[in-house]
């Protein structure tokens, strides 16, 4: 994955770290329609006596501050442990006013290579809301990321959700290179639409032919209602509560 680096201002971030990356922190910028790159920008221009070492939009990913020095985003307990900003890595999400299916496409793969490479684990990824919270030592309640705050968060669990589920893969029909292909018959149907063709057949909401474009809007529905905990996560069909 290409990383575009535009460094922050010296003045927003300590060089070096004291500590190792043990935690990922998920932040939100609060804006709507923002990039990744802009946010960058604003960070490189001036003092903001803040800083966050990625910020992630639909279309690609920037970093900020390097790895290896500390951005200053975080502070506070979770779980009991100290997360701090010498011991984590603040991740930006950019346009996530409200869960925003295009930027997660960025942002999965990238915050798991994160996992990978500093080999941490799922219950380290936490959100700024988790580490900012009255309730873990925080002095105010952080709203971050705003889509995902809160006790027992459907979306959330959804998000962390798609960082360990290898068998559902949220890029694999940008691999059809014809958006504008039209599937005559279910043998035509690509592998990753074919489960939710023949689902929504079998139901009446589709029928041959079938567009490319609404094939992946289907799967983008059942992803949202997956993640509300709605439907089954194997199976797609409705949980009834």
């Amino acid at each position: 994955m290409s990383i575009t680096f535009i460094p922050s201002n010296v003045g927003n971030y300590q060089k070096g770290r004291t500590s190792s990356i043990k935690y990922i922190v998920i932040h939100y910028t609060a804006n709507k329609g923002d990039t990744a790159a802009n946010n960058c920008k604003y960070f490189q221009s001036g003092g903001r006596a803040a800083s966050a070492h990625y910020f992630i939009d639909k279309k690609e990913v920037c970093q900020s501050v390097a790895d290896n020095d500390t951005a200053w985003s975080v502070g506070g307990t979770y779980g009991g442990t100290v997360i701090t900003n010498s011991n984590s890595l603040s991740i930006e999400l950019c346009d996530f006013q409200t869960e925003n299916l295009d930027v997660l496409k960025v942002a999965i793969p990238f915050i798991q290579s994160k996992m990978a490479e500093y080999k941490v684990p799922l219950e380290r990824v936490v959100r700024h809301w988790d580490v900012g919270s009255k309730a873990n030592g925080g002095k105010v309640q952080k709203q971050c990321p705003l889509p995902y705050v809160g006790v027992s968060n459907h979306k959330w669990e959804g998000f962390k959700n798609l960082l360990v589920n290898s068998s559902f893969d949220l890029n694999k029909e940008e691999k059809e290179e014809d958006e504008m292909i039209i599937y005559e018959s279910i043998e035509q149907v690509p592998e990753w639409g074919r489960y939710v063709a023949e689902l929504d057949i079998r139901k009446g909401y589709l029928s041959f032919p079938i567009e490319y474009s609404l094939l992946r809007a289907r799967i983008a529905n059942y992803r949202q209602l997956r993640d509300l905990g709605l439907v089954d996560k194997e199976t797609l069909e409705p949980i009834l509560h």
